[in-house]
């Protein structure tokens, strides 16, 4: 009885043993895709206001615990803003990261806004770069990466939902920076040149992006 539940010998076959160095091509991109390097990936600072940031603002500038142009300063955005560390894939496309922050959030209200130099149109309260009269405008692409925005460990990503003034003001302030910008020359044509080649070809483009942002 007992030898009748062994197996036979003849149906035993050999099997290869597992050698991790001679991965196949599907197989080792699904290691990297669970097991990522440690440089494939960023931390990130998600940033909203506390509920009556203004009145918390009002109160720690007069009662100098820091300046006006120092409210975005690493060690002051803890006491008026409320932050989540998360991780990002270097490579992977903002859209995606925001399509799951507004998931999370539970919210899909237009007017919601993912800015790098502070919250979206709040003037008055300078920016990261400390400029005092900044309206933060900076906002992230959904084509961007974090390799692309040159995005480091630490950095801030600051949300929050623009209002229709707040839109108004960042237009106006986009227009003040063209205006501010030195009108790019014209670059003289050659000898060697003629409107028939490519090179004869000049595309002003700075011009045209300087015009259409008037």
């Amino acid at each position: 009885w007992r030898t009748s539940l062994q197996p036979c010998r003849s149906h035993r076959q050999p099997v290869e043993a597992y050698v991790p160095e001679e991965l196949s091509a599907p197989a080792e991109e699904f290691r990297e895709a669970f097991r990522p390097e440690t440089g494939s990936f960023v931390q990130l600072w998600l940033r909203v206001r506390r509920m009556n940031y203004e009145q918390l603002l009002w109160q720690l500038i007069s009662t100098g615990r820091f300046q006006r142009e120092q409210t975005y300063d690493p060690e002051n955005l803890p006491f008026w803003t409320i932050g989540m560390r998360v991780k990002v894939r270097s490579q992977l496309t903002m859209g995606r990261v925001m399509a799951a922050i507004r998931c999370r959030l539970g919210t899909n209200c237009p007017g919601l806004r993912f800015c790098l130099d502070g919250f979206f149109g709040m003037r008055g309260y300078s920016d990261i770069f400390n400029s005092a009269d900044a309206c933060p405008w900076m906002e992230i692409s959904n084509f961007s990466t974090a390799i692309s925005l040159r995005l480091q460990h630490g950095d801030n990503v600051f949300i929050s939902i623009a209002t229709p003034a707040q839109i108004a003001d960042v237009i106006a302030w986009r227009r003040t920076l063209a205006m501010s910008m030195p009108k790019p020359k014209e670059r003289q044509m050659s000898v060697k040149e003629d409107d028939s080649s490519i090179i004869g070809k000049i595309a002003y483009d700075s011009q045209v992006m300087h015009e259409l942002l008037l």
